[in-house]
Order: structure tokens, then sequence, then C-alpha cells
């Protein structure tokens, strides 16, 4: 079962997901939207993995 990680508002889940998460998504993930859903993979999956990564760096240094 996984585990739904508030970034965001938690800067304890910020700081899970940089060491779990995150590095998980270099190989590739998905991405549910309200209209629709999409794959993301390879340069642009590390691309976006870096910026997810940024943000929760600053979300778990925030408290």
């Amino acid at each position: 079962m996984s585990r739904h990680l508030q970034v965001t508002f938690k800067p304890a889940d910020a700081k899970e997901a940089l060491n779990k998460a995150i590095p998980s998504m270099a190989t590739g993930f998905n991405i549910n939207t309200v209209h629709g859903d999409f794959s993301l993979h390879g340069d642009d999956a590390k691309t976006v993995m870096n910026l997810v990564a940024e943000l929760a760096q600053r979300r778990a240094r925030a408290h």
C-alpha cells in the first residue's frame, strides 16, 4: 500500500519524499489529473524530478 505524502504541507513528508519517492522518479512516473493522466520518462522525468526535489528541499528546510 502506498502512502500519500503531503510535501506541500508537511516538512516531515517532504523529507521522506526526498529520501524515497523523489529518487524513484528518475526512471519515469505517471501524473494523474482531473483532466487525464500522462507519463514522463527519460530526460523529461529527470528534469521534473529535479524540480520536485528542489521544492521538497525548500519545504523540508522551512521548519
